[in-house]
């Protein structure tokens, strides 16, 4: 009965040895199965870690755009702000400019009106000429008729050609 018992502990121990190489086992693929998960979660995180270091880069170098610009903007505000008060200015020459030439065509039609006045004047004072020189033309017809005839009756008139021009 030595021999049945100590072959009954042998069995117990092969069984229990048995199942601790199976559980010995599970442990392993259950360790290596969560070193693959930890390896894996490196992994992720690494790659969290790497996308993030280029995130912070594109942000840095973003930031680093949105100051130059901002810098632009500065000097484009300061450009359109000296544009407006020249704006400002050439508006207020435009509107002494406006009232130069308001007067100017004031002054424009007066001498106009004052052109016409003369322009009659002209004409009047030309008419008169006109007549004047018909005057002075009949008279030195009349005056050389005269003068024909004072040769026909051998007489000498005194002539008025002097006198009339």
């Amino acid at each position: 009965s030595r021999l049945s018992w100590d072959d009954y502990e042998v069995s117990q121990q092969k069984q229990l040895t048995t199942y601790l190489q199976e559980e010995l086992a599970l442990a392993k693929q259950q360790n290596e199965t969560r070193l693959m998960e930890v390896k894996h979660g490196e992994m992720t995180v690494e790659r969290l870690e790497k996308a993030n270091a280029k995130l912070t880069t594109q942000v840095d170098n973003l930031t680093d755009q949105i100051s130059f610009k901002d810098g632009e903007c500065s000097t484009l505000k300061e450009k359109l702000s000296e544009s407006v008060n020249r704006i400002a200015g050439l508006e207020a020459d435009i509107g002494k400019l406006k009232s130069h030439i308001e007067v100017n065509e004031a002054n424009t039609r007066n001498k106009e009106k004052e052109l016409i006045s003369l322009e009659r004047e002209n004409s009047r004072l030309t008419s008169q000429c006109e007549e004047t020189n018909k005057k002075v033309d009949e008279s030195r017809k009349i005056i050389a008729d005269l003068n024909n005839k004072a040769v026909l009756d051998g007489k000498t008139i005194i002539s008025l050609e002097g006198t009339l021009a």
